[in-house]
């Protein structure tokens, strides 16, 4: 049976809407209020209570910070990290002073593409883990001027590949690990991580 042009139309616009409503796209994949997407400015954002993920994301610009003093996670299937950024610029820094639960993700905080930030900093605690790859409780694989500091505490698992508690660049692939970072500098600033097998 031959579908006409309006019924095609029709149906690519139904398959698109389906695949965004089931979080298809990391930029779709958090629950309102979490998702900054691009190309826009936006003002800072601050989680002070519950909330599944935050994703920013396709060239959006945040003037200010992201900040989470509050609960965040498990992120839905689909979003990146419980703090996604991705391919955007954060003139302030990212900060965890509450508590991240990365879940099937296996990433906490993970900054990405071509992305742009003044720096990270966890006072609080982060848990990550992995059933089908890498995990890690902070990632950085983007342009990051002011550093990581972790005085917080960094918890991660992983069942197939490595386990970082603090990555630069995607974490290296490998045997099944946990890595733990409890206090004090992290490595990135004179201290130690320490990784258990």
């Amino acid at each position: 049976m031959a579908i006409g042009r309006a019924s095609r139309k029709r149906l690519l616009g139904i398959l698109a809407v389906g695949i965004a409503l089931c979080g298809g796209g990391s930029a779709m994949a958090c629950s309102a209020g979490g998702n900054l997407v691009g190309p826009g400015t936006f003002a800072g954002l601050n989680n002070l209570g519950a909330r599944d993920c935050i994703s920013v994301s396709n060239g959006a610009v945040v003037n200010g910070s992201i900040v989470n003093s509050g609960v965040i996670g498990p992120p839905p299937p689909g979003a990146p990290a419980a703090i996604s950024i991705t391919d955007s610029t954060i003139n302030g820094s990212v900060q965890n002073h509450g508590t991240l639960n990365a879940g099937a993700s296996g990433v906490g905080i993970g900054v990405t593409g071509t992305s742009s930030i003044n720096g990270v900093t966890n006072t609080g605690a982060i848990g990550a883990s992995s059933l089908s790859g890498p995990a890690s409780g902070i990632n950085i694989g983007s342009n990051t001027s002011g550093g990581v500091t972790n005085s917080g505490s960094i918890s991660v698992n992983s069942g197939v590949g490595s386990a970082a508690g603090i990555s630069i660049g995607s974490p290296p692939a490998g045997p099944s690990s946990s890595a733990a970072a409890t206090g004090g500098p992290s490595p990135l600033n004179g201290g130690s991580t320490k990784r258990h097998r």
